[in-house]
């Protein structure tokens, strides 16, 4: 058998269907034994006399099926635009080597979007919940000023508009690209609210675009840790019951969070550690534990406030409220209402592979057990004192005002060393 007819060939087609193919590109699809793809696309091609296998739900158990055939038959796979684009492609090399791969693409759905949407996009950022969760997407969308996502028929333009808005980002606009160079073609520009009652074409393409900047609807905020503690809803009077910038880029900064971390904030007070512990972690879920009614009340408004929705507000004293949260990757402890030996102990009981427990203490006393708890664990453990002053105008003189020193207290689990083997004769 020749190399060539082991290779299998994919070949996107565009939305005017053969129309759309070059010469070569026809060519291969019209010499092929074995003709793959969905059934929109097999129907496009009645006049190519090969045999056909529908893709449907069972992707992979078909491409499986298909790839062990390859040597057997020219197999082509057809797909909607570029199969390297959210497409078939990563699907198809999980079954077949690259090097038996060659991949012919055609004008993707986004070109087509953006291209009827009279909008450049090379500065867009592109998603998909096709398929996927739409855990992440606010995270993902937020400050970003040019959109591009694909949707299924679970994750509608509609559901996606409301997650949004629910999110506090009604300040988005859309533009819904439906059934593009087909029949039902519709472009249309539409406010979010507006989208949330629409029943799209489920051929579609849906582009956000963000305020302009410089306009007054408002202005791009960049974000970095750190935020001020004056943004943040607190309990009035305000009582210092919330971690100090300063100390809490430091404190994220030792929880070594990832996309992805289940975060536990114990003693939550004002919610500001879970608020920034949230947007490191957009993939993630952060629980934030507190016993106080009129704290968790301030916690929920500035999850909302900040548009965190994986935030998860636990009404609760610790220890006993840990039980029914999920294993973390990172534990914060800013307040422990006398508790702190047995918390230190269930996380530690519980702390995932490569974790991490940091605790924030005010006193020597609570410096102490936090270390000596550590110790008896058995964690790897440092502390650091961070002493801050912060500037403030005095007539035409600059003063600065010391705030509380504050230890900060870091534990880990001690990773095992690996063994190096030993070649014969070794010492």
């Amino acid at each position: 058998m020749s190399e060539e007819r082991r290779v299998i060939h994919v070949v996107g087609v565009g939305r005017e269907g053969v129309e759309s193919l070059t010469p070569r590109a026809l060519a291969i699809v019209e010499k092929a034994e074995l003709l793959v793809g969905g059934q929109r696309l097999l129907d496009g091609f009645p006049h190519v006399p090969a045999e056909r296998v529908k893709l449907g739900a069972k992707v992979d158990e078909v491409l499986a099926a298909v790839a062990a055939r390859r040597a057997e038959r020219r197999v082509v796979v057809l797909a909607t635009g570029d199969p390297n684009y959210f497409g078939i492609t990563r699907a198809l090399l999980r079954h077949v080597p690259a090097d038996d791969l060659e991949i012919v693409p055609n004008v993707s759905a986004l070109q087509w979007a953006f291209a009827k949407a009279r909008e450049p996009w090379d500065d867009a950022t592109f998603l998909t919940v096709h398929g996927r969760s739409t855990d992440g997407l606010v995270e993902a969308v937020r400050g970003q000023g040019k959109v591009c996502l694909f949707t299924d028929e679970k994750n509608t333009p509609s559901a996606i508009a409301r997650i949004l808005l629910d999110a506090g980002l009604g300040e988005y606009r859309a533009i819904l690209c439906e059934d593009l160079g087909g029949p039902a073609e519709r472009v249309r520009p539409l406010s979010l609210h507006e989208l949330t009652s629409v029943d799209a074409h489920p051929l579609n393409t849906l582009i956000l675009l963000g305020p302009v900047v410089g306009t007054p609807e408002r202005e791009p905020v960049a974000w970095t840790p750190g935020l001020p503690e004056e943004v943040f809803d607190q309990r009035k009077p305000k009582l210092g019951l919330i971690t100090k910038r300063e100390v809490r880029v430091l404190s994220l900064s030792r929880l070594a969070l990832r996309p992805d971390s289940a975060v536990w904030d114990i003693g939550a007070g004002s919610g500001s550690v879970s608020v920034e512990a949230a947007r490191l972690a957009p993939r993630g879920r952060v629980f934030a534990v507190e016993k106080n009614a009129e704290d968790v009340q301030i916690v929920l408004a500035n999850v909302e406030k900040f548009g965190v929705p994986h935030v998860t507000v636990v009404h609760a004293h610790a220890p006993e409220g840990l039980k029914r949260l999920p294993d973390p990757d990172a534990v914060f402890v800013g307040g422990s209402g006398g508790g702190l030996s047995d918390i230190l102990a269930i996380a530690s009981a519980r702390l995932r592979p490569r974790g991490r427990i940091v605790v924030n203490a005010i006193t020597l006393d609570t410096l102490h057990e936090a270390v000596s708890t550590f110790r008896q664990l058995g964690l790897e453990h440092e502390a650091i004192l961070v002493s801050i002053a912060r500037s403030k105008p005095l007539l035409q003189m600059m003063s600065f005002e010391a705030l509380n020193p504050v230890y900060i207290v870091t534990a880990w689990r001690a990773e095992p060393v690996p063994t190096e083997p030993r070649g014969e004769g070794a010492p």
